[in-house]
């Protein structure tokens, strides 16, 4: 109530500058911005776990989540845990979205030097903060840190540590190339069922009216017991 008091004596410019400041920080968010010449490095370059929200500013469930997305950036980014809380604008961003394999809003994925998983748990701090402390602020495992690797992982690493990098580096492109020919044709599998469905819907709406046209006239007909019921 002191406080409320007291603001009524605050110059109008300083009341003003005091209000934009808030909306200003309310519309950045804390979450860490992330751009086409930004994103790799961050994911793949800082170290740490990346948990991105890709999204669009005017999606109803995006605005939902990001009081949330943003407190949870307050908490993290900057903090003790080796943990990045980005923001992709996609309506900006719209190649790297497309590059990451987003198809809706908002689409949270979280990576560990990696391609990303998908993140399927809840949309609230609670939820958010849990998944940051329990799952994303363990270590990485990578080369410069293979006591945070599992026995599988390590052995799998230590493979690859074998080869040359221009062996490491034309076997992601393989790998890369046989993963878009896969989604290819998976999508091509669709594209295919899709046709069919059509086709099929299209015969069978012509079979079932050409089976009923006698429906109309038989239910019109009335026998003579129908008859005597009525009367």
């Amino acid at each position: 109530a002191e406080r409320a008091k007291d603001s009524a004596y605050l110059p109008s410019d300083m009341l003003r500058l005091l209000v934009l400041t808030a909306i200003v920080a309310y519309a950045r968010g804390e979450a860490q911005v992330l751009t086409e010449s930004t994103f790799e490095s961050t994911v793949y370059g800082s170290g740490k776990a990346v948990f991105v929200k890709f999204y669009a500013p005017w999606c109803g469930h995006c605005k939902a989540m990001k009081p949330a997305w943003d407190q949870l950036g307050a908490a993290v980014n900057g903090g003790s845990d080796p943990v990045v809380i980005a923001d992709v604008d996609c309506t900006v961003e719209k190649d790297l979205c497309q590059k990451y394999g987003v198809k809706g809003y908002p689409t949270v994925k979280y990576y560990q030097e990696d391609d990303g998983t998908d993140y399927k748990g809840g949309r609230d701090f609670a939820a958010l903060e849990k998944f940051v402390k329990e799952t994303l602020s363990k270590p990485i495992c990578n080369s410069a840190n293979k006591a945070a690797c599992t026995p599988e992982d390590l052995a799998e690493l230590e493979k690859w540590e074998k080869v040359s990098p221009a062996e490491r580096k034309a076997e992601i492109e393989r790998i890369e190339d046989e993963v878009k020919k896969t989604e290819k044709e998976h999508e091509t599998l669709l594209e295919s069922l899709q046709k069919q469905y059509e086709a099929s819907k299209e015969a069978t709406e012509k079979k079932v009216a050409e089976i009923s046209k006698p429906l109309r006239a038989l239910k019109k007909i009335k026998d003579t017991a129908e008859l005597k019921d009525e009367m």
